[in-house]
């Protein structure tokens, strides 16, 4: 009377990543380092996945059968980032930012950029998603006329994302002067400049400005705390064909179908804090799920004894609120990975 299926996948993966990303500018005969910037993007990535799907299938001899099924899937991955920005100015003359402000020498001393890189130790982070799906879907098929054959599809959906990531600390909320109002993400070494994530180390002192070449007083790193997203979506996906078969050689049929992308929070940040804008909400990397609805017309053709075979199709696709990949400018002017919802 029908078929029983049962599909079980399981996936645990580990993989490493370590780039050297100086982005040197050159090297002078004199071994000067030319570049104002040192990097390492260090990850150790892990991933599991679970998915377990059930459906039943009919297999009778009349003019109706159906399939009923349900679907669990979680897929978990964890990065842990040790990566590390290195930017060094140079001199900052007196009263540059305020009245009275001393001069302050070379924020990396006498040594470059990748001598600074050497001497930190990298704050371990913790990024990740988890998604959790459950879905229960169905189909009902319908012959009649002899020739015809009517097919009702559907999915009802229910998904949660829940995303790890980091937020600036506490301590890095400063004043742009003294006295002034109190900003988010600052530099306590440079008030009013802004740090875009945990990677870029403070930028002054390094060093003893007094004696450039002594031990570093404190190499480290921007401090972040833990933040947990979380964002549901729930769907549903209906498909209508209807097909018929004048020959045994023809076959023509039209269709519609919706289909849904998820809303969900981006994870491609680029290093940076969850609340990239320092505004105290975590809206600038959400985005809301995209949804297309299809229109098609077709046939399926065979000539000259199975020689040629002819699948014409017109389609339409119209999108809604379609995802596209898109940019956030932080307030210390670094371009940042995110997701928007384009117009129609």
């Amino acid at each position: 009377q029908g078929t029983l299926t049962s599909l079980t996948g399981v996936t645990d993966a580990s993989f490493s990543f370590l780039e050297d990303g100086d982005f040197d500018s050159g090297v002078q005969s004199n071994g000067t380092d030319l570049s104002l910037r040192a990097a390492r993007f260090d990850n150790a990535n892990d991933t599991q996945q679970l998915s377990q799907e059930i459906r039943f299938r009919s297999d009778f001899d009349g003019a109706f059968n159906f399939m009923l099924g349900g679907l669990y899937w979680n897929d978990d991955a964890k990065q842990v980032t040790r990566s590390i920005n290195v930017f060094c100015l140079g001199p900052v003359p007196a009263n540059s930012f305020f009245p009275g402000q001393p001069p302050i020498p070379s924020s990396c001393g006498t040594r470059t950029p990748n001598q600074v890189l050497d001497l930190m130790n990298a704050i371990p982070r913790l990024n990740g998603r988890e998604v959790e799906h459950m879905s229960a879907f169905g189909l009902a098929e319908f012959q009649f006329a002899s020739n015809w054959k009517l097919t009702l599809e559907g999915r009802y959906s229910d998904e949660k994302e829940t995303i790890v990531g980091v937020n600036c600390s506490p301590t890095l909320d400063a004043a742009a002067f003294p006295g002034g109002p109190v900003a988010k993400c600052q530099d306590p070494s440079f008030p009013g400049f802004a740090v875009f994530g945990p990677s870029v180390n403070y930028l002054y002192p390094f060093f003893n400005p007094f004696a450039p070449t002594a031990p570093a007083l404190g190499v480290r790193q921007a401090p972040d705390v833990p933040v947990t997203l979380q964002s549901d979506s729930t769907y549903f996906t209906p498909r209508v064909t209807l097909e018929v078969k004048p020959t045994d050689n023809l076959l023509a049929y039209a269709t519609w179908a919706r289909g849904i992308k998820p809303g969900g929070i981006s994870a491609t940040t680029a290093g940076a804090w969850q609340d990239a804008d320092y505004d105290g909400a975590y809206d600038e990397f959400s985005y809301k799920e995209e949804s297309i609805d299809e229109y098609e017309i077709g046939a399926k053709l065979t000539l000259a004894e199975g020689r040629l075979r002819f699948n014409p199709a017109l389609f339409f696709i119209q999108y809604d609120d379609k995802q596209v990949g898109a940019q956030l400018i932080t307030p210390s002017g670094i371009a940042v990975g995110r997701l928007l919802n384009a117009g129609k």
